[in-house]
């Protein structure tokens, strides 16, 4: 029995040290941008430019590429989720039926 666990134990160890190499591996290249057919070459530079000066940072990213107001975020989830909750803060102790309507919903999401 002993010699079956050494086996298991050192399946487990070689499975946990490729899974952690090839994350680092993945976290530590970047794709390169690829210029956007269409687009001038000022445009390019100047997105080539973004991208790379935020591509170091350590905080949050929110990035907007559109003009019709979609949020391109690098954690979506918590972009939802504040934007739920305050949306749900400005209707909070209204009392016109739209905002009672609106804020029943909300509860009735977060709970």
């Amino acid at each position: 029995m002993p010699q079956y666990t050494d086996k298991v134990l050192t399946i487990a160890l070689l499975v946990t040290f490729f899974l952690v190499t090839s994350c680092r591996t993945v976290n530590q290249t970047s794709i390169p941008y690829q210029q956007i057919t269409g687009w001038s070459r000022h445009s390019n530079a100047q997105v080539t430019h973004f991208l790379q000066t935020t591509d170091t940072m350590k905080s949050r990213k929110v990035a907007v590429f559109d003009c019709d107001g979609t949020l391109i975020g690098q954690r979506p989830y918590y972009l939802n989720d504040e934007a739920l909750f305050s949306y749900m803060a400005a209707y909070r102790g209204k009392t016109d039926d739209i905002s009672k309507q609106k804020y029943a919903l909300f509860e009735k999401f977060c709970s």
